[in-house]
């Protein structure tokens, strides 16, 4: 029986192709980009399974935040050019709402995946976490191949805390406080009578 997401919206089945077997466990996320602007999710995931192509997802979401099951959660899908990450991880491909450079994606389908993905660690029991390499629970594409996926607009959301932020927010979770900066001294402007000695 296949696993899926019950905030997904539609199944594009691969059944028990284009993926590396069951896994022991899921502890990672990994957000792609699909690198098409308002691209369908059910076609992209339909050209996935159907296609000779090495490529396969989780999940597939569209700019109006349509969800899409494609791989079922029990397998690790051929997403991230890496097969201990794609092990552990839930993969995403998501569709862009704008072109190069910055490939951004839309409001709608960036809520579906903040959503998708807290459903996802509630029910793993593990907690998102970007630490800018490969061995945070929150992992990007570019960190296991030579390539510009997610986009920089993904790229930033992780880099600056907004996905782990609203990860946690909407697992109903607070965020740890961003440090505080040390404040620098200023420097006391000096007296008429300072100034004459």
């Amino acid at each position: 029986m296949s696993v899926f997401s019950s905030l997904t919206n539609e199944i594009i089945d691969f059944g028990t192709s284009k993926n590396y077997g069951k896994r022991s466990a899921i502890t990672k996320l990994t957000i792609h980009h699909m690198a098409a602007v308002n691209a369908d999710p059910v076609a992209v995931a339909k050209g996935h399974r159907d296609s000779t192509r090495q490529a396969s997802a989780n999940y597939y979401i569209g700019s109006d935040g349509k969800i899409v099951g494609g791989v079922s959660e029990e397998y690790g899908a051929w997403t991230s050019s890496n097969k201990t990450n794609d092990l552990q991880a839930i993969t995403f491909e998501v569709a862009n709402c704008k072109g190069a450079p910055n490939w951004e994606i839309s409001d709608a389908a960036y809520k579906a995946v903040i959503a998708l993905c807290a459903d996802i660690c509630t029910r793993y029991g593990f907690t998102p976490h970007f630490t800018g390499d490969k061995n945070g629970s929150l992992t990007l594409h570019c960190m296991f191949a030579a390539t510009a996926c997610p986009g920089p607009y993904l790229k930033g959301l992780h880099q600056d805390g907004s996905v782990e932020r609203d990860i946690l927010a909407a697992m109903g979770k607070t965020p740890a406080p961003a440090p505080t900066p040390t404040p620098t001294p200023t420097p006391t402007p000096a007296t008429s009578e300072e100034e004459k000695i």
